[in-house]
């Protein structure tokens, strides 16, 4: 049996793509109906200034007409994705001691871990009586003192933190896992 040498065909075969033009595979330049994955544009109105606009569906998800209206509609009721307020009490008034307290009460102990004296690393703020149980000495600095995460976690729990232990704030989600 002889083999092809080259671009040759042995004698009698007949090539797959005869009679097109060279370069071009057969199923290209046919017609067909149009594709499902095209989806026509979305017409939505803007919130913020009521101005008609037009989203493509091959963009991200557009709320808003412009740069100059998502700039306005950030904060509360004008924002998009106003919920009427539904945040509790209790988270607001976590996100106040992170922003008032947490670096206060770090430069008063200088950065340190007051029962270990370790300094730097993951340190946060605890509460010596709880933040539960006593509503209105969360912001009382002579309640509060730093802890690195394993003396924390023994205060916290009573037992010392075993190697491996993923706890406390300023985790990320892949950090958790």
């Amino acid at each position: 049996m002889a083999f092809p040498v080259g671009n040759q065909l042995a004698k009698g075969n007949i090539p797959w793509n005869k009679g097109v033009k060279t370069g071009l595979a057969p199923w290209l330049g046919k017609k067909r109906g149009p594709s499902p994955l095209i989806q026509p544009d979305i017409h939505k109105v803007c919130p913020t200034c009521s101005k008609q606009f037009t989203v493509r569906p091959t963009a991200r998800k557009q709320v808003v007409c412009s740069l100059k209206c998502r700039k306005v509609s950030r904060v509360g009721p004008d924002n998009v994705n106003w919920k009427g307020g539904i945040t509790s009490e209790n988270k607001k008034e976590r996100v106040k001691f992170r922003q008032q307290m947490q670096k206060r009460i770090f430069e008063r102990d200088r950065y340190k871990c007051v029962l270990c004296n370790e300094k730097g690393g993951y340190l946060s703020v605890d509460h010596i009586k709880p933040w539960s149980k006593y509503p209105k000495l969360r912001f009382e600095e002579s309640n509060l003192r730093t802890l690195c995460r394993p003396c924390h976690y023994e205060v916290t729990f009573g037992k010392e933190m075993v190697a491996g232990t993923k706890w406390g704030h300023g985790l990320t989600k892949e950090n958790k896992s």
